[in-house]
């Protein structure tokens, strides 16, 4: 009877102790399974395309296998490589994937014209790129792109001026008249009644455009043949914003508008669509420039 009782407790406690280090695997294999999780997405983050945009192919690589890891567009890594069919890879082989921050040179570029092409500043090419005097740029060689932008270059200022009521010269002296100056044959951008005008209001401050309104989704066009030197909302007060270069140091703005129809960087003609207006607005901002000063639109509009 005594030898039942002590077989019985040994395998009561064994039994226990079994079913503990069952739960204690369980737990572990739970954390490890976190553990796991965690470091798929670190395996994630790595495949960034290097700032150079050159990889290594791996072994069983493939054109597609590459898009894929690296979210980019199968045929855009054939162009950019040259690659013809049925585009094998060899293990170690280095190919160039397209970087949004690189900017590949191409004929007539200098460093004024990509400043002006992605609204950055021209020391900041300089500087990330180690250029050195007389900083010529060879066609086909890659260049970083700064992500900083600086509007200065696109000849906007962006705040509203504040000015005061003394001397009140120098405000007439900063309105340009049309009549002095000669201006190309400017179109207006949409049909729509002005809602806000240009010139001085309140204590002393300016409006430097005009808004105009307009009803939801309407077309909004290019005032003259031009250059887009910007696209974006990075300047909350702007919202959505275009700005074009025109000859002659002209340059129109169109903010708070919806949906691009344009590119930074394109080239455009006169009266065609950039843009439609914004749905949570019933109007957009419009600013007319030459050689950064506002002037009044109503004057050389037509």
């Amino acid at each position: 009877m005594i030898k039942i009782l002590f077989l019985f407790l040994i395998t009561f406690l064994f039994g226990c102790q079994t079913s503990n280090l069952f739960e204690d695997v369980k737990k572990d294999f739970a954390v490890e399974k976190k553990v796991t999780v965690f470091d798929r997405s670190n395996i994630n983050r790595q495949f960034q395309i290097p700032l150079n945009g050159m990889i290594l192919v791996n072994k069983d690589d493939t054109i597609y296998s590459i898009a894929n890891k690296y979210k980019v567009v199968p045929k855009d890594i054939i162009d950019d490589n040259n690659l013809v069919e049925p585009y094998n890879l060899k293990e170690n082989q280095i190919l160039f994937l397209r970087n949004k921050n690189l900017y590949v040179i191409r004929f007539g570029d200098n460093l004024e014209k990509i400043s002006l092409k992605f609204a950055v500043n021209k020391s900041d090419i300089i500087r990330i790129n180690k250029l050195s005097k007389p900083y010529q740029l060879k066609v086909g060689n890659k260049i970083l792109i700064p992500q900083t932008k600086d509007f200065s270059v696109v000849d906007l200022i962006i705040d509203q001026k504040i000015y005061k009521s003394e001397p009140k010269i120098s405000n007439k002296n900063r309105i340009i008249n049309a009549k002095s100056l000669n201006s190309p044959n400017f179109i207006w951008p949409s049909k729509g009644q002005i809602i806000k005008n240009f010139g001085v209001f309140g204590k002393g401050q300016h409006y430097d455009g005009v808004d105009i309104k307009a009803s939801n989704n309407s077309p909004i066009y290019s005032i003259y043949e031009g250059t887009v030197a910007f696209t974006g909302s990075e300047i909350k007060k702007f919202g959505n914003l275009i700005l074009i270069k025109h000859k002659n140091g002209w340059l129109s703005a169109y903010s708070n508008v919806g949906k691009f129809n344009v590119k930074q960087g394109s080239s455009i003609k006169k009266g065609e669509l950039i843009a439609y207006s914004s749905n949570d607005l019933d109007y957009y901002h419009f600013q007319l420039r030459h050689n950064r000063n506002p002037v009044n639109p109503i004057e050389f509009l037509n």
